[in-house]
């Protein structure tokens, strides 16, 4: 059985004719060419070309198998970083989970820890809150009997005169 350029894995009907059109009617003429050949055909970089003419050389030397383009692609940098960055926040998400407490009665402790560290909070605040008040009223208070003194003293003076 003959092999036909669009038993190439990447090359289809409309690029056939292309590839036919240009020269390059055969698989066998598609193993032989080099990509700088193969890429002056409209359609094809030299990439594109590497990549079908080494499927065009693999469909040659395996019987009846199509050979996947796909699979002789190197991932691009971009790509690879991309599948990087899941992994390492796959790997992060993991590590956050494995960190919790995972029984109910850790979750529990943590919970009355937590509130008991509120509470404390809450009253060390009040607490403050009404240090502060105290220390107005002393204030107020000293400053009532300053203005008494005042006005006693004025009094004194007006009656002197």
């Amino acid at each position: 059985m003959t092999k036909q350029l669009t038993d190439v894995n990447g090359i289809g009907e409309a690029t056939a004719a292309i590839l036919q059109a240009a020269g390059f009617g055969t698989v066998a003429a598609l193993a032989k060419s080099t990509p700088e050949e193969l890429a002056v055909v409209r359609g094809f970089s030299v990439v594109r070309a590497a990549r079908v003419i080494e499927a065009a050389n693999m469909l040659l030397t395996r019987k009846d198998t199509k050979i996947s383009t796909v699979a002789l692609q190197k991932p691009s940098p971009a790509k690879e970083a991309v599948v990087a960055e899941k992994k390492e926040a796959a790997k992060a998400k993991k590590n956050k989970k494995s960190s919790k407490p995972k029984d109910k009665a850790a979750k529990k402790s943590s919970a009355k820890k937590d509130k008991k560290a509120a509470d404390k909070k809450k009253s060390a605040k009040k607490a403050a809150v009404k240090a502060k008040k105290k220390d107005d009223k002393k204030t107020a208070k000293k400053a009532d009997a300053k203005t008494k003194k005042t006005k006693k003293a004025t009094k004194k003076k007006a009656k002197k005169k």
